[in-house]
């Protein structure tokens, strides 16, 4: 059996995992070499916190899970509706009992008489229940069926400590999930848009240019640091610059034969004699993060 410091150690680990499903049967597996019950299941919760759906089974429950297919239901692939008592209840965060234990754990799915069967058969005692949540968002659940007479009581403290923990590291997990989703999302607009793109940090600095730029300007993209900085060049025209420092929207126009915006002749490709130019800050919890610049030939 797994001792406290090794369950504390666990908790630390969780921090390198950056699969969901794989962080939910780690914290399964190890909670359940902690306790030793008779299996241990935990759940992914879905975005609408109606559904879940099982991540991984740990423990002696191959026989009990084949259960509920002879009612044609396979529970390992089902998403599984999560009522509203239930819910309340796990929004706690709690390790609590079941109160319906195995009957109410199986989703009403198998007669009464038939759970009381099988419990006295496996010799299952109480079930209990504990919720991940953070903001008062379900994240996921982890059930606990004990053994007939374990009793868990002194390690509840434990266990909702590691939960606490696991939560963090599953928050973690999802928004780093989520802004890589969205970083894929901007990449592969900034390379798809028929416009010619340049993203720069909220210090001017040049972070990125994409492929037309390089039709346009004489740019040497990956060396981003040996490029031009067109966007301090823009910063020294005279009503310009007020603009950009108070985050306002910036349209303005380089003409190579009326010489407008000069500042730009020698970065330009001599093909090109026009090119309508948009400033735009990012704005981010009301705070600048970045410009991304527009260039239209």
């Amino acid at each position: 059996m797994a001792n406290l410091d090794s369950l504390i150690q666990s908790s630390v680990e969780l921090f390198e995992i950056n699969n969901e499903k794989l962080f939910f049967s780690t914290v399964s597996t190890k909670l359940y070499e902690y306790l030793q019950p008779l299996f241990i299941i935990s759940n992914i919760v879905d975005e609408t916190e109606q559904f879940t759906n099982i991540a991984k089974i740990s423990g002696k429950a191959e026989n009990l899970i084949q259960l509920p297919k002879l009612f044609g239901i396979d529970i390992t692939k089902k998403r599984l509706l999560i009522n509203e008592p239930s819910k309340i209840e796990l929004r706690t965060g709690k390790l609590l009992k079941v109160k319906g234990g195995m009957f109410e754990l199986t989703f009403s799915i198998i007669p009464y008489e038939i759970v009381k069967v099988v419990e006295n058969f496996f010799n299952i005692g109480d079930c209990y229940g504990m919720g991940m949540i953070n903001n008062n968002k379900l994240l996921g659940t982890i059930v606990f069926v004990l053994r007939k007479g374990q009793n868990i009581e002194d390690k509840i403290n434990v266990i909702e400590l590691y939960g606490k923990q696991a939560t963090i590291c599953i928050e973690r997990l999802k928004l780093a999930n989520s802004l890589m989703q969205k970083e894929n999302q901007v990449t592969v607009f900034f390379e798809s848009t028929p416009l010619a793109m340049q993203l720069y940090d909220s210090d001017g600095n040049l972070i990125k240019s994409n492929m037309l730029c390089q039709k346009i300007f004489n740019l040497t993209e990956p060396d981003i640091q040996n490029n031009p900085n067109i966007l301090k060049k823009l910063y020294s025209v005279d009503g310009i610059q007020n603009k950009i420092r108070t985050n306002q929207i910036v349209k303005c126009k380089y003409n190579k034969e009326l010489n407008d915006l000069t500042q730009l002749k020698n970065i330009i490709k001599d093909s090109i004699n026009n090119i309508d130019i948009t400033i735009i800050p990012i704005i981010t919890n009301n705070a600048n993060s970045g410009y991304l610049l527009e260039f239209l030939v």
